[in-house]
Formats: C-alpha cells, structure tokens, sequence
C-alpha cells in the first residue's frame, strides 16, 4: 500500500484487472475504425447469413429426421457464435468510451512517465516508443 499526500494509504489497484481493461481497451481501439466503417456491415451480414443458413437447415428436416439433432447443435452454435461475436466487440468499442476511473488513472500516469523520460532524452516520444 501506498501512503497519498495525506498519509493515509490507499489500496494496490488489481493489476491483473487493470491488464485485462487495458487490452480489451487497446482491441477496441484498434476495432473502432473498422465498426464504423461500411465494411464492418459486410462482416456482421456475412455471419448473420451463416447462422441463418444453419437455422433454415434446421427447420427444413421433418420431424424425426435422424440428423435433426446435429442440425440442432450446429444452428444453436452458429447462433452463439454470432451473438458471442457482435458481443465482444461492442463490449471492447465501449472499453474505449468508457474506460474506467482506474484504466484512466494508469493511462495517465504511463503517459506521464513516458513525458518524463522524454524530457530527460531517455526515450523519443517522436518515435512512439
């Protein structure tokens, strides 16, 4: 624990946690010009078309058919799959809207470190690095 100007301490942040925010932050980034792009509907009617292939594939067996429960599972995963899908990356899109207090704090101070460092030429900031 580390003791604040007022000498009273403060709890270690979960590092774990804050790596797991920082990368799902960092995919939405990275994914947020690819979901506002036109493309990206192209992507999400692609999917969509192969979970509707697997339920019309479904609902074309009659009843008693012997590969309705194959058919079954592969519609009910091609689902998932598209729901799992169109899930994980909203849920990183708004990683980068709304990061949380502790994900900001870390950015700012590794932002803040790295100016440091920049301006006792240890590293170039022009760079990237």
């Amino acid at each position: 624990m580390d003791e604040n100007i007022y000498g009273l301490s403060e709890p270690e942040p979960d590092y774990d946690q804050l790596e797991q925010q920082l990368e799902l932050y960092e995919k939405g980034r990275r994914l947020k010009l690819l979901v506002n792009s036109p493309e990206w509907e192209i992507v999400v009617q692609t999917l969509q078309d192969y979970r509707d292939k697997a339920r019309d594939a479904l609902i074309a067996l009659p009843p008693g058919d012997p590969n309705v429960s194959q058919a079954h599972a592969a519609a009910s995963a091609t689902n998932d799959v598209f729901n799992y899908f169109q899930q994980d990356i909203a849920n990183a899109v708004n990683a980068t809207i709304n990061p949380s207090e502790e994900l900001k704090a870390y950015i700012f101070g590794v932002r803040k470190s790295l100016d440091v460092k920049a301006a006792m030429g240890q590293i170039d900031r022009s760079l990237g690095v």
